[in-house]
């Protein structure tokens, strides 16, 4: 058998991809949204099932766990099944988990259905949407993500608004219920992502010395490729390894690649699909289809991570900012509510808090896009300031009690932790290259997520224990700063 894979290195950099970048907005709304939106509900659980604060928390733990951890899960989906049929699916697990949560009859059962079952599902949502973005864009990746991820500010502010709505209105079930049908819009969002899809002809003629390959395909994108390896494995002679120089020309509906290798192949090669970036042409000598991988499941669980980013110092430092702004905001989201009530604010008035942060983030985030775009600063002294300030806010908001303080502090944080989030794929991009980008975003918020699920939990225990969250404020503050 005789392989030829062809890679696209250039992205359409606009085009149908602002209508990619609407469909993510709208899904880390809801994504992002629901998760935030736990800070009001955790009120409510405490209420409806009479457990301790740390206990409780565990149901968004649990959940952040899930949402973090299946991260790596989601990018071999992407690749096995693409950016659409991922978030679908996600939106189908959803929807089903925060329904099955309406029904539950204690925390544990809950912990499952919402914690697991909904944490699962929404992570194929969000990060599909984010890494979507990175495959149509390159000039403005920074605007494009930082519109991406401010869906998860608009979700925030509205979704934090709703759910209190909801819940005096139909109580938490009713309000789980309410929300599940919601969730089916990650569904509805997920068709705008078109992908990358090309059919191709292949006719290979072969002399002596020239293998020549003429393409035909339907696309839109543009490319160059510099290298490009040919293997013969139908009578088991050694692999000819080629380096080729691509050229792709464009029409508005056909693309012409033509190809020229030196070596020896005979053949013909039929028709071909490719979605995504990367094109593949087989040829079939014997009538049989192989694999490139000897082992699809070992194939499957090494695409889960790229372990030789730990190769990289530059990538540890990130990870453990990562980590410190884990620990931050996940006491942030969980109990900023429960603690504006401690201070006497009403449920009604705290739940405006992270709609507060909410809309911040909805604002921060297109402009730390905007300011990534112009390259004047770079993105690492952005990141770095940006949770140095998140850090000394969160410790001074322990001695702001009033509506107006707390209101302040949450302006504060959702502008810092709307720049960190956005410059986290921008940083290593900087360092390590655009083509890494997935999986280091990916590990970037799947191993702080061990800190984000100790968060809520520490946290409220501090809390059981002390009488206040000063002392869970103040941990947050200093890893934040560190």
């Amino acid at each position: 058998m005789a392989k030829k894979t062809v890679q696209l290195h250039e992205p359409p950099d606009g085009g149908w991809g602002w209508m990619v970048v609407a469909g993510g907005f709208i899904c880390t709304a809801l994504s992002a949204g629901t998760f935030y939106a736990f800070g009001v509900l955790y009120v409510a659980f405490l209420d409806a099932f009479g457990a301790s604060r740390a206990k409780t928390a565990w149901i968004g733990s649990v959940f952040v766990m899930a949402l973090i951890n299946t991260h790596p899960i989601t990018m071999a989906l992407i690749e096995k099944i693409g950016h659409r049929k991922t978030t679908m699916l996600g939106g189908v697990l959803g929807f089903t988990g925060i329904l099955s949560s309406s029904f539950a009859t204690g925390l544990t059962m809950i912990t499952f259905t919402f914690g697991i079952g909904a944490g699962i599902g929404l992570s194929l949502t969000y990060m599909a949407s984010v890494d979507i973005a990175s495959k149509y864009f390159k000039r403005r990746l920074s605007l494009a993500v930082g519109l991406v991820l401010a869906g998860s500010g608009a979700g925030q502010c509205g979704v934090a608004i709703l759910c209190q709505y909801l819940l005096n209105t139909y109580g938490w079930r009713g309000t789980l219920m309410i929300f599940s049908a919601i969730t089916l819009n990650l569904c509805v969002a997920a068709s705008i992502y078109r992908p990358l899809e090309v059919k191709t002809d292949v006719e290979v003629k072969s002399t002596n010395d020239t293998q020549e390959i003429s393409v035909l395909e339907v696309g839109t994108n543009t490319g160059t490729v510099s290298t490009e390896t040919v293997e013969d494995e139908g009578t088991g002679s050694k692999p000819l390894e080629v380096k080729t120089d691509v050229e792709v020309k464009f029409t508005n509906v056909i693309r012409e690649i033509s190809v020229t290798d030196v070596g020896t192949y005979t053949g013909v090669v039929g028709t071909n699909t490719g979605t995504g970036s990367a094109e593949t042409v087989e040829d079939e000598n014997n009538g049989s289809q192989k694999t490139t991988e000897r082992n699809r499941c070992l194939g499957f669980i090494s695409s889960l991570w790229d372990l030789s980013l730990f190769r990289e110092p530059v990538f540890v430092v990130i990870l453990l900012c990562c980590c410190g702004e884990g620990l931050g905001s996940g006491t942030v989201t969980v109990h900023n509510v429960s603690r504006a009530v401690d201070y006497g604010i009403s449920p009604t008035m705290g739940a405006l808090i992270p709609a507060v942060m909410g809309l911040t983030q909805l604002v921060a985030r297109p402009l730390s896009g905007v300011l990534g775009n112009t390259k004047t600063i770079d993105p690492y002294i952005v990141f770095g300031t940006a949770l140095a300030i998140s850090g000394v806010a969160s410790i001074i908001s322990t001695y702001t009690r009033t509506f107006a303080g707390q209101a302040i502090y949450i302006i504060i944080f959702g502008i810092t932790s709307g720049c960190t989030t956005v410059y986290i794929p921008l940083v290593i991009a900087f360092y390590l290259g655009r083509d890494r980008v997935g999986y280091g975003t990916a590990l970037c918020l799947q191993l702080p997520g061990i800190t984000i699920i100790l968060a809520g939990p520490l946290a409220g225990f501090i809390r059981d224990e002390s009488g206040g969250y000063e002392g869970a404020f103040w941990l947050a503050g200093i890893t934040l700063t560190i």
